[in-house]
């Protein structure tokens, strides 16, 4: 009898299991209706309805087992009971098989529900599949975007050389130069040398320029030959003949020795421009006759045309002369003092112009052909080593550049010196140095504003460099050379400043 409840138990059970896997299975389908809609929900109730199936199964295997051991139990029970209770078996055998065609049953629903699930699980995997296609092509396209950013930050830059103007600048620095003989207290910009004061005189004799025409002449010079066994003198102004008779005259005296000759000077008895002659032979018409094919004349150069003037002093003649003789004054003081201060390689000669004494034995007007003049003053002599000055100088040039410029040479050797002022009596004299250098930008000079050009393509970005001051060209390149556009970031662009 506890067989029979336990079946009946089962029986009631089964109708109440039965509705709640249909349920079970009305709420899968209205679920898998709405993973249609929306993928995410279908994948939960895809989850649910495996866990439902599972649940069920497990059920059912729980069920079998059941009713196994129930099986069991009464082959058992009907061995040990009597052939009296075949009413009871009869019972049981009835009951055995309505559990047989109950578990029948419930298989096909199995088979039915698995088929079904089948089913949903094929139209799900067809969602699933497209799902995935389009994330896997979302993934692909996203890749590409991520490798078109890094080879841009990897590979896309620019590159611009500047080559800026290379400009010479002059300068000038005074500083002073200390007699290292005295005592004295530097400041600021001051080297040791010599200071020295030295009075010298030189005299010389200069030709007046000025001229007063008082007539012409035609002059130049013939060679008397005596072919006569005796000497033949001549007297001044003796007359020489040529053959196209064009008279001439010899200007002094001569004697004429027997089979020699001499050399005189002639002019023309009338003066004028076309008594100017080439070289040609004389008679002279006052010796015999007998005698003029041995005693002649001949000349070797032609006359000159020039006019007769009367030399006198002029304004600049004292001027020039003035001038000459302080030039020559100090060129003396070079010769006589250079090798005295050999120590130093820059020697510095100024005439001091309080103590000029100058003597000219000469006035304006006088009609003389030269005069002349002596000069007597004091020489100051500053010497000092170049190499410490050109110090001064370069440290004076360099202090005095713009911020944003560099010196590129400075020649030492081209500085000029020059003397500023001067005081003997304390040995210190103020020395003027004008000189050179040739600079350019520096290096690290901010010169072109980065975001200035950032996205420029190329003409723009030409055009802005040509506007730049200081430079003098420039070069482009693009990395790749196909992207002719500015990279919008500012450490894609490398500036270089080329000298």
């Amino acid at each position: 009898m506890p067989i029979k409840i336990t079946i009946q138990e089962e029986e009631q059970e089964e109708p109440k299991k039965k509705k709640k896997a249909s349920a079970k299975k009305r709420n899968s389908k209205t679920k898998s209706s709405k993973t249609k809609k929306k993928t995410a929900i279908k994948i939960k109730d895809d989850n649910n309805r495996k866990e439902s199936k599972k649940e069920l199964k497990g059920e059912l295997e729980q069920q079998k087992a059941r009713i196994i051991k129930i099986i069991e139990d009464n082959k058992e029970n009907e061995i040990n009971e009597d052939k009296d209770n075949s009413t009871e078996s009869q019972i049981d055998k009835s009951v055995r098989e309505e559990n047989i065609i109950t578990l029948k049953e419930k298989e096909k629903k199995e088979i039915s529900f698995d088929n079904e699930s089948k089913g949903e699980d094929e139209l799900h995997n067809k969602y699933s599949i497209r799902l995935y296609r389009r994330i896997a092509f979302s993934f692909i396209f996203l890749t590409l975007i991520l490798l078109g950013v890094i080879f841009y930050f990897s590979f896309v830059k620019v590159s611009i050389v500047l080559i800026p103007n290379q400009e010479r600048i002059t300068n000038n620095l005074i500083f002073d130069v200390y007699d290292k003989n005295k005592d004295y207290k530097k400041s600021g910009a001051a080297i040791t040398g010599v200071v020295k004061e030295i009075e010298l005189t030189y005299s010389d004799t200069y030709p007046a320029t000025g001229e007063n025409v008082i007539g012409e002449e035609v002059v130049g010079k013939a060679v008397i030959i005596n072919n006569y066994y005796k000497n033949q003198p001549l007297v001044a102004t003796t007359r020489l003949l040529t053959p196209d008779n064009k008279l001439f005259r010899i200007k002094k005296t001569v004697n004429v020795p027997a089979g020699g000759e001499v050399e005189v000077e002639i002019y023309a008895d009338e003066p004028s421009e076309d008594m100017v002659i080439g070289p040609t032979k004389f008679i002279i018409p006052g010796l015999w006759a007998g005698l003029q094919d041995k005693i002649y004349a001949v000349s070797k150069e032609p006359t000159k045309y020039k006019q007769k003037v009367k030399k006198y002093i002029q304004d600049v003649d004292i001027e020039n002369t003035t001038r000459d003789l302080k030039q020559k004054l100090l060129s003396k003081a070079k010769e006589k003092i250079s090798d005295i201060y050999q120590e130093y390689d820059q020697l510095i000669y100024d005439i001091d112009e309080n103590s000029v004494k100058i003597n000219i034995d000469a006035k304006k007007g006088d009609e003389v052909e030269e005069f002349p003049a002596e000069i007597k003053a004091k020489i100051i002599l500053v010497g000092f080593k170049s190499k410490e000055a050109a110090h001064l100088a370069k440290q004076k040039f360099i202090s005095s550049l713009p911020s944003n410029k560099e010196l590129i040479e400075f020649d030492e050797n081209n500085i000029i010196y020059s003397l500023n002022g001067c005081d003997c009596e304390d040995g210190v004299a103020s020395i003027n140095a004008v000189f050179e250098g040739r600079v350019s930008l520096k290096d690290n000079v901010d010169i072109v504003d980065v975001n200035k050009i950032l996205g420029l393509n190329k003409e723009q970005l030409e055009a802005y460099l040509s506007g730049l001051p200081d430079i003098a060209g420039f070069e482009i390149k693009f990395y790749p050379s196909f992207i002719k556009t500015v990279p919008n970031l500012v450490d894609r662009v490398h500036i270089e400043i080329k000298k």
